[in-house]
């Protein structure tokens, strides 16, 4: 399923956003999509003879941007296109056939978000202060029959 979130993402925001599966390393973008950590929750579904579990997977998405220059100005520009691509993410999950994520899932929709903001600092000097970071994490919740 993890996959699917990211294949939906990259149709989402093309290049120059960057889409990772996990992490970034060293590459990093302005702009980047992180499809981190998943959870699964199984339970006993109907009684029949196949005993297929209902599964709730949650997915953990963060909307990751930079911008350089004055924290005082960069901070509103970064912040506010990282809860615009969040946004976008989760209005593609209203749209049918998309909250079954190509098949992935029976249903899948945004159930959270939550922005962490920071000024940026220089690597070797923690003094010099090189833009703003704003990250929007946001909840994916799916659900499937297995």
């Amino acid at each position: 399923m993890k996959s699917a979130v990211v294949t939906v993402c990259r149709a989402l925001f093309p290049s120059p956003v960057l889409v990772v599966y996990g992490r970034p390393g060293p590459y990093t973008a302005d702009d980047m999509v992180l499809v981190l950590g998943q959870t699964l929750v199984a339970d006993v579904a109907t009684m029949t003879p196949s005993r297929t579990q209902e599964e709730t997977v949650t997915t953990t998405v963060v909307f990751s941007v930079f911008r350089g220059g004055e924290v005082t100005t960069v901070q509103q520009q970064a912040t506010e296109r990282a809860y615009e691509m969040a946004t976008a993410f989760a209005d593609h999950f209203k749209t049918r056939p998309n909250e079954t994520l190509a098949g992935a899932c029976r249903e899948a929709r945004v159930t959270g978000m939550s922005l962490a903001e920071a000024p940026m600092t220089a690597a070797d000097d923690r003094t010099v202060i090189l833009g703003a970071l704003a990250e929007v994490t946001v909840t994916l919740t799916s659900k499937a029959r297995t």
